[in-house]
C-alpha cells in the first residue's frame, strides 16, 4: 500500500481576482525526498529566498525579494522568471503529478449556485480545496487502490482551520475520501519545497486563465506536458455541478 504525500498552495484572492485556485503534486517519500537536496542547492546556489511567486510579484524588504530584484534591476522580470524556470524544471525531473482546479470568480459570485455555495460557505477556495482533494485522490487510487494521501498545505491561519473543517465535511459525503485520505497538517511554506512548488502551479494556472493564454513552457513542464493539468471552472462547468449536487440531493430525500 502506497502513502503518497500530496503538497498544496491556493492563489489568488476571492476580493479581488478575476480567477483562483488551488493547486498541488503528489509524490510518494522517496520523490519528495529527491526533489528536497535540489531544491535547496538550487536556492543556494541562485541566493534567493524561498520561492512565493507573488513575492517575487511584489518584492518588499519583508518578503526578502527586495535587494534581489533591486540588484537585477530593469532586468529583474527576466530573472524572476528564468529563477522560477529553474525550479519548475527540478518538479518536471521528478515527474511528480499535479491536480488542481482553478475557478472563475465572476461567474461563482454571480450564478445561482445554492448547493455549491452552501458546502463552500461562498467562498471558491474551498470550493477549488474540495474538488482538488477529491481529484487528487482519485489519481492515487488509480495507481494502487489500496493507497492512502497525506494532505500538506501551508499554515495560513486565515484558511487552516475551515480547511480542516471542510475535510471533514468531505468525508462525511465521500467514502473514498475518508478511508483514504490519512489526514491534513500544515506546516511553513518557507520550510517545505513541496509547498513552494505547488504555489508555482497554482499561480501559473491561474495567470494563464486570467489572460487568456496558450500553455506556456512552464505549464508544461508542471503539469507533465498537459498530461494532469488543473480542471477549469468556468460558468458552464459550475453549473454543471449545481446540477449533479442537486440531483444527488433529490435521490437521497
Amino acid at each position: 500500500m502506497a502513502q503518497v504525500h500530496f503538497f498544496c498552495d491556493e492563489s489568488g484572492k476571492f476580493s479581488s481576482s478575476r480567477y483562483v485556485s488551488f493547486c498541488g503534486f503528489l509524490g510518494t517519500g522517496t520523490q519528495w525526498e529527491k526533489l528536497l537536496p535540489e531544491w535547496s542547492a538550487t536556492r543556494l546556489r541562485l541566493q534567493v529566498p524561498p520561492i512565493h511567486v507573488s513575492a517575487m510579484l511584489h518584492p518588499s524588504a519583508k518578503n526578502g525579494w527586495l535587494q534581489i530584484s533591486q540588484k537585477w534591476g530593469d532586468k529583474w522580470p527576466g530573472k524572476r522568471d528564468e529563477v522560477i524556470g529553474e525550479f519548475a524544471t527540478i518538479i518536471d525531473k521528478e515527474k511528480l503529478v499535479c491536480f488542481g482546479a482553478v475557478i472563475d470568480v465572476e461567474s461563482f459570485s454571480k450564478m445561482d449556485l445554492p448547493i455549491l455555495k452552501a458546502r463552500s460557505e461562498g467562498d471558491p477556495h474551498y470550493l477549488a480545496f474540495e474538488l482538488t482533494v477529491v481529484g487528487s485522490l482519485e489519481k492515487v487510487l488509480w495507481g494502487d487502490s489500496n493507497g492512502t494521501m497525506g494532505l500538506v498545505m501551508d499554515d495560513d491561519e486565515e484558511k487552516a482551520i475551515h480547511c480542516y473543517k471542510l475535510l471533514k465535511m468531505v468525508k462525511a459525503h465521500e467514502p473514498k475520501v475518508k478511508e483514504r485520505v490519512s489526514g491534513i497538517c500544515f506546516g511553513s511554506d518557507d520550510l517545505y519545497p513541496g509547498i513552494q512548488a505547488a504555489d508555482i502551479l497554482a499561480h501559473e494556472s491561474r495567470r494563464m486563465m486570467t489572460h487568456d493564454e496558450a500553455p506556456s513552457k512552464r505549464f508544461q513542464q508542471l503539469t507533465c506536458n498537459g498530461q494532469h493539468k488543473p480542471i477549469l471552472l468556468d460558468a458552464a462547468m459550475l453549473q454543471s455541478m449545481e446540477n449533479e449536487a442537486r440531483e444527488e440531493y433529490e435521490r437521497r430525500i
